[in-house]
């Protein structure tokens, strides 16, 4: 009887389309990808808004600022008289020297 000859094992092959990953979504996940991202972007508006008002006008627990001429006014009103110095300032003696 003749050898049977035997066939080498055929290789599978796979269709390479040159993308490594695929993505797939149907128009529920869309929508769902379309309302999460619009509720992120309306938060980010807010806080935004938030942080905005918060630089711009701070709470009323912040001091404001007062003019000089403000103060002038009111040291004048409690007559207070001028600071005037006692003496001309001395240079400090070292001991180094």
């Amino acid at each position: 009887m003749a050898a049977r000859k035997t066939q080498p094992a055929k290789k599978k092959t796979t269709k390479n389309s040159g993308k490594p990953f695929s993505f797939q979504l149907g128009w529920s996940g869309l929508a769902g990808v379309v309302v999460v991202t619009l509720c992120l972007f309306l938060w980010m508006f807010f806080l935004g808004v938030w942080a905005g008002q918060t630089i711009l006008f701070p709470s009323s627990g912040v001091k404001k600022v007062t003019s000089v001429q403000s103060v002038r006014d009111s040291v004048s009103s409690t007559n207070v008289g001028t600071v005037k110095p006692r003496d001309r300032k001395r240079p400090v003696k070292s001991d180094h020297e």
